[in-house]
């Protein structure tokens, strides 16, 4: 099944570059609608083919960097192309295309083209992401941040009922499963907690760093200082993620001269490439306006809210899912996208804060016989049922329908 997708993003892919190219040639300027995750590939993409973008465009630039890649990032309602001679290129998740759809026709925009399906493929770190195993790290349980997209309450009451009482991840613990995985694996610090709530994340860090292990870092800055950062900076992370406050307070973030003190550190800071320390960043709902102050023209905060596989009931939420039949997962096709918790346990994914499917204990097993193990087999054989048993996959935003 995993090698039929992949043969099918590819041919997506292709099909959709040769479209491209072919009716490119018939206008003067080629536009994306979109500045993020999705048109910055799109661009890179379309650079290598020697298709010249003119401009990125966006509904709203008060929450955009100024430019990408040298193009500029223009607001919709100030563009100034000939409406004729303009092709709008859609570089925004599928789920999106609709309603930005409905913006291009209202400014008279009636020639574009539509995102492909697998588009999120098209970017090469996403592909290496998706394909490489990843262990996140639950430095702790209990969130002080308790963001109201992580069901803190469910995972304390399963965690603490299943009579499990270490709190904080130990190092020894870190080190001792860490060095279980294989050398490819991802080392991502996010996990259900804010990593620098445990006063050792730091240290396990920069083991992981010693060791020479893939790194990547989910961050709300709560309990990291200028000291901690100015000791990880150099660190080469595949990837970066800010969490930042937003308007409602939906994120219990304190607003201290401390925290704007590191956050301009972190925003001013660049990696060995020269490319920002910070890859994306996101909030819960609109960016709070102290922090835009600071992050205006620089960075992109994104904004959504997910109901966590069902863990969480709230009308408001941006996606909700339950799929039916057989359906695979779009993060981590051979489930290999795991959460490990402070007392060694592994849970299959980030989304399953209720505890559903524990898949193994790295304190007691090897990587390959949990990986491979009977928990989750079951996972898998039922993903690939039209009927299959309750399973927490099928309530994933991340399900894909075969």
């Amino acid at each position: 099944m995993e090698n039929d997708t992949n043969k099918e993003m590819l041919n997506s892919k292709n099909e959709y570059l040769d479209y491209v190219r072919q009716v490119a040639k018939l206008y003067d300027h080629v536009i994306i609608y979109g500045a993020g995750k999705i048109a910055k590939p799109l661009y890179k993409l379309l650079n290598e083919e020697n298709i010249i973008v003119s401009a990125f465009c966006v509904t709203d630039k008060s929450i955009n960097k100024t430019q990408e890649f040298g193009t500029q990032i223009i607001q919709i309602d100030e563009m100034n192309f000939e409406k004729s001679k303009t092709l709008v290129l859609i570089g925004v998740r599928k789920k999106w295309s609709k309603e930005v759809i409905s913006v291009l026709k209202e400014y008279g925009y009636d020639n574009y083209i539509d995102v492909p399906k697998y588009v999120e493929y098209f970017d090469k770190k996403i592909i290496d992401k998706r394909s490489r195993p990843v262990l996140e790290i639950t430095t702790r349980i209990g969130c002080s941040v308790n963001c109201r997209y992580c069901p803190q309450d469910i995972l304390c009451k399963n965690y603490f009922d299943n009579k499990k009482s270490t709190v904080n991840m130990s190092f020894d613990t870190f080190k001792t499963c860490i060095d279980k995985t294989p050398d490819n694996l991802m080392v991502d610090f996010s996990g259900f907690s804010e990593p620098f709530l445990n006063p050792e994340c730091l240290k396990m860090i920069l083991y992981a760093a010693e060791k020479g292990r893939y790194i990547s870092l989910y961050t709300t800055l709560v309990g990291m200082t200028k000291e901690i950062f100015h000791k990880i900076k150099k660190i080469p992370f595949l990837e970066v993620v800010l969490h930042t406050p937003d308007e409602e307070e939906y994120a219990n973030i304190p607003l201290t001269e401390e925290y704007f003190e590191v956050l301009d550190l972190i925003i001013d800071t660049k990696k060995n490439d020269g490319s920002m320390f910070i890859d994306s960043a996101n909030c819960q709902s609109k960016p709070h306006q102290k922090v835009l102050q600071h992050t205006n023209g620089k960075i992109r905060i994104f904004s959504e809210l997910i109901d966590r596989a069902g863990n969480l009931a709230d009308e408001n939420l941006a996606r909700k899912s339950n799929v039916k039949g057989l359906i695979y997962c779009n993060r981590a096709h051979g489930l290999n996208h795991n959460v490990l918790l402070p007392d060694g346990s592994v849970v299959l994914c980030c989304m399953d804060f209720g505890m559903q499917h524990v898949i193994g204990n790295l304190l007691d097993e090897s990587y390959e016989n949990i990986i491979n193990g009977k928990n989750i087999n079951f996972v898998k054989n039922e993903m690939r049922k039209e009927q299959g048993e309750s399973i927490l996959c099928r309530n994933c935003t991340s399900a894909i329908k075969v």
